[in-house]
């Protein structure tokens, strides 16, 4: 993580890891049936920013707070590893914004697939609460670059 490029060893892991990643979110984003995914045709949409958050919140106690900590922190969560794994495979100079608006995009992409599908629910929520999460994977990244940075020198 310091100012030493890593070898294609450590990038091919780096990339194994990363590809399994989205395969197991490609699954539970579009397929699990636990999930609610698999069953066209019974899915809403939410176009609208902080809806379905605020509902979430005012109605946690009706709902349980089992399923509100399963949508948000789990949106936010689901995430993390983007953040936390696509910094490593980019040059330095690439990172940060550019990372953040990959899972942005990506996020987006994923909606707008289970919108044209009806595989899951479109929800602008989603997009808002992954994003963050790939903010959150990126911030430990930088906490532990910085560490080992610390560390080796």
């Amino acid at each position: 993580m310091s100012t030493r490029r890593r070898s294609k060893k450590e990038r091919g892991i780096l990339w194994c890891l990363f590809l399994v990643y989205v395969a197991v979110m490609v699954y539970f984003l579009f397929f699990a049936e636990s999930f609610g995914r698999g069953d066209p045709g019974i899915n809403g949409q939410n176009l609208i920013p902080f809806h379905e958050i605020g509902r979430y919140l005012r109605y946690w106690r009706k709902i349980g707070v089992w399923l509100v900590i399963l949508n948000l922190a789990g949106n936010i969560a689901a995430f993390v590893p983007f953040g936390l794994i696509l910094p490593m495979l980019m040059q330095r100079k690439a990172r940060g914004g550019r990372v953040i608006l990959a899972g942005f995009f990506t996020s987006c992409l994923v909606e707008f697939i289970q919108l044209v599908t009806d595989l899951g629910t479109c929800d602008v929520d989603d997009i808002i609460l992954n994003t963050l999460g790939v903010i959150v994977g990126l911030i430990c990244y930088e906490i532990a670059h910085g560490i080992r940075s610390w560390v080796e020198r």
